[in-house]
């Protein structure tokens, strides 16, 4: 029988908990992650009514708020649309398993009253932003981000390894959606899209 080192079962655990740090780099996060990363553009073109590649668009050239009213919304209305939309995304992972009943009960409580602020902050700075460079824009709503994360942690919503990855996962859809290539009529990346498996990580 092979003798195993502690030193190598040591690197062995190492390499192991790197794997994991990439599988959710990689997109493989829970659907509380998911879902409190966003809104991100797939959503806010679905609550408009218009593709992703008008709401990139619209941000570049400064023009978001036009683009929302042309549609008949304002803040209020869009805001309420995107709680709506992420509410769902978090109904259909508890009928998938992927929440429990408790779990997915208190982060909808969440979405339903603290959440909103934050919303409005953001579709606010968007509905503000001039136009042309986009990577002051990007930090802001990043800042958003973060600040969401730091008051569910604070709250005891979330651990704060969710919140490191709620924050991680919003700032690389943000870089990718930022990108030219995001700007397409068939939609760039959203933060917060549908999740995509992962169970839920225990608090």
């Amino acid at each position: 029988m092979l003798r195993v080192s502690k030193t190598l079962l040591a690197v062995a655990a190492l390499a192991l908990t790197a794997i994991g740090s990439y599988a959710f780099a990689s997109g493989g996060y829970d659907p509380v992650v998911e879902v409190m990363s966003g809104p991100g553009y797939e959503q806010m073109a679905v609550a408009i009514g218009v593709s992703p590649g008008e709401v990139m668009a619209a941000l570049q050239q400064g023009r978001l708020r036009e683009l929302v009213r042309g549609q008949g919304l304002n803040c209020d209305l869009l805001t309420e649309r995107l709680i709506g939309e992420m509410q769902a995304e978090l109904a259909m992972a508890y009928r998938e398993g992927k929440l429990t009943r408790d779990r997915y009960q208190e982060m909808e409580r969440y979405l339903a009253t603290k959440i909103r602020p934050n919303i409005q902050k953001m579709l606010g700075i968007m509905a503000n932003f001039p136009g042309g460079d986009m990577s002051g824009l990007e930090k802001q709503l990043e800042n958003c981000i973060r600040e969401r994360a730091t008051e569910m942690e604070r709250m005891g919503l979330i651990s704060d390894r969710e919140a490191a990855q709620i924050c991680l996962r919003a700032g690389e859809l943000m870089g990718k959606a930022m990108k030219p290539s995001g700007s397409s009529e068939n939609g760039g990346p959203a933060m917060g899209g549908p999740a995509n498996g992962g169970q839920s990580q225990k608090r």
